[in-house]
């Protein structure tokens, strides 16, 4: 058993599972250490490889260690996965990416400073922001691109369209008016009430309804 060159670090909230080896694989330790305890122990280590999982924490640990004199390595999830020997636990984790760690052909994930990741947080909450805006225009009533284009039966050429709980009813004289369904009579049995869609002359008023989107048929 020769001097610890390669630890595989596992993290948790609390308690973290370690997995030391040396330069031929041969394992030197397996440590179960506190939140407290991590960095005590890692001083007390000659400078090595320590290997982690990448992830938000990861990169938090991993300047911490480097002050420490060590080399940090993060490595994909994905990547460890194929070296786990057998059930998946704390241990076997770590020796798993202990032995990743020592493959010459592995792929590490550049460690981050914390500027950089507290710009990934901004660009991510406006990501989220971007969506939920989306999500919501997509559920505003007009939303549908195909409506259904039904005949009033009356000769001055007016003609009803109809989008979920909306009518829209478009009249000859180019005038355009919504009616609203009133749901007190039950679903499918509400009676329906005109209200002026737009005060705006009825070409412009027509002209923003199928810029949403709505198309008749």
């Amino acid at each position: 058993m020769g001097q610890v060159s390669t630890v595989g670090l596992d993290l948790a909230k609390s308690i973290f599972q370690a997995h030391g080896a040396d330069a031929s694989g041969e394992v030197v330790f397996r440590k179960k250490l506190g939140r407290g305890r991590l960095l005590a122990f890692f001083a007390s280590l000659p400078p090595c490889v320590v290997a982690m999982e990448a992830c938000a924490g990861a990169h938090h640990w991993g300047r911490e260690l480097t002050r420490q004199g060590h080399t940090v390595r993060l490595i994909p999830p994905i990547y460890v996965k194929p070296f786990v020997k057998r059930q998946k636990n704390d241990m076997a984790d770590a020796e798993a990416i202990c032995e990743a760690a020592q493959r010459l052909s592995m792929r590490f994930v550049p460690l981050k400073q914390e500027e950089q990741q507290a710009s990934s947080v901004v660009f991510r909450a406006r990501d989220l922001l971007v969506r939920q805006r989306t999500q919501t225009i997509r559920e505003l009533p007009y939303r549908p691109a195909t409506v259904r284009r039904r005949s009033t039966g009356r000769t001055d050429g007016s003609i009803r369209l109809r989008v979920r709980n909306f009518r829209i009813h478009s009249c000859a004289e180019g005038g355009v008016h919504r009616w609203k369904a009133d749901t007190t009579s039950g679903p499918g049995n509400g009676r329906w009430g005109c209200e002026q869609a737009t005060g705006r002359a009825g070409g412009a008023a027509w002209e923003s309804l199928v810029s949403t989107g709505i198309t008749a048929r």
